[in-house]
């Protein structure tokens, strides 16, 4: 399992032809490999996000450390690759979501997380995850 890291972009010349979605499958619980289940609990405590490469399979890794309640949430709104001055360059444009202020949620640690399976043949020079928080409702 390699992990690869992330590098932040501003100003990226963009040939905007070559800019195109990337399928992904967020993954259930059950259906992670054991390899990330243990990298998971190993690094829970931890806020990051990650591309993973396991045997070429390719995992967005993303994870918001220890929350004293629950109504803490992490989604994936799409994935693209663009070819930026002859570089391949991913990215992940997530959103977290944070209870509102007063809510009633519940009263135990948590540790939200997401696990996406990303459709890629090869690792991508770059890779940046563009994240967001919003308030629930």
């Amino acid at each position: 399992m390699t992990v690869i890291g992330c590098q932040p972009g501003e100003g990226d010349k963009v040939d905007i032809s070559k800019v195109s979605d990337i399928g992904f499958h967020v993954l259930q619980d059950k259906e992670i490999p054991q390899r990330i289940k243990n990298f998971l609990e190993n690094n829970k405590e931890i806020e990051q996000a990650m591309l993973v490469d396991d045997d070429g399979t390719f995992y967005a890794v993303i994870t918001r450390g220890r929350k004293n309640t629950g109504g803490y949430g992490v989604e994936i709104e799409k994935i693209t690759l663009r070819l930026v001055d002859g570089n391949s360059k991913l990215t992940v444009y997530v959103r977290y979501t944070d209870p509102k202020p007063g809510s009633v949620v519940t009263q135990a640690l948590t540790y939200p997380h997401l696990v996406a399976e990303v459709n890629l043949k090869q690792k991508p020079q770059e890779i940046k995850f563009d994240i967001k928080t919003k308030n629930q409702r």
